[in-house]
């Protein structure tokens, strides 16, 4: 039994898979997710057209790619092979850290993120999949939309005590999930902090707001794109192909 089948197998099956979500918190969800995909966008706009009026220096690309390493390793080292399929083994310290540049990676707490990466691993494609295109009561386009970006906005998500039960048993872990709005503003704002300092000017904070805050967003829903021919290959495919085919 490999880890990730031993983390899922351990999960509590007498507790419900999915969990609604209440309306309040509903509410401000959806306009957080809303925000993650627009506010980055136009800033990705916004920063070439500065970066040309004021004239590119050493910011962009120290604040770009420096939050690239930061949040890339966060999502992938952090999330996905760390917490989610627990591959690897660290100190506290690093797995906070960790969970921390996760956080900065917009998208969404380490509980939330890690508990629907588990509940897809053994229902790929199937009915309780929470991002497959084939099982949308309106059609398949409406399948594609919920399976792309949709998802995001459901009224259920993958239940915490689960899923995830051995994280929340992890108070740090815990901890650090419940100032997931702490670490989206540090994503923005240590950009700009390097930005201003290295050239004690607000245009440098700008300008690192821009390329290393909101264009870095911007760069870390390509997957999504990525995910998004994935997913018509599989949509469009007769018989319907799993994940693992699709990229094939």
């Amino acid at each position: 039994m490999t880890m990730t089948e031993e983390l899922i197998t351990t999960a509590v099956s007498d507790l419900p898979v999915y969990i609604p979500v209440r309306a309040p918190r509903l509410r401000l969800q959806r306009l957080a997710f809303g925000l993650s995909v627009v506010v980055p966008a136009i800033g990705a706009v916004a920063a070439p057209i500065v970066s040309w009026r004021v004239g590119f220096s050493w910011v962009e690309p120290v604040t770009f790619l420096g939050m690239l390493v930061i949040t890339g390793l966060g999502i992938e080292a952090g999330y996905h092979r760390l917490f989610a399929h627990g591959s690897w083994k660290t100190t506290r310290s690093i797995r906070v850290l960790m969970a921390i540049a996760g956080n900065m990676g917009v998208q969404g707490p380490v509980l939330y993120w890690v508990a629907h990466h588990r509940l897809h691993h053994p229902n790929s494609d199937g009915a309780l999949d929470p991002h497959s295109p084939h099982h949308h009561p309106d059609g398949a386009f409406a399948g594609f939309v919920h399976s792309h970006v949709g998802w995001f906005f459901s009224a259920n998500r993958a239940s915490p005590g689960r899923f995830v039960r051995d994280l929340l048993n992890d108070r740090t872990i815990v901890a650090v999930n419940r100032l997931n709005p702490a670490w989206l503003l540090l994503s923005v704002a240590l950009p700009a902090a390097v930005g201003g300092l290295g050239t004690w000017s607000l245009q440098g904070a700008l300008v690192g707001f821009l390329w290393g805050g909101l264009t870095m967003g911007m760069v870390l829903s390509i997957p999504l794109l990525l995910f998004g021919i994935v997913l018509i290959a599989i949509a469009l495919s007769r018989p319907p192909l799993n994940a693992a085919q699709a990229v094939q």
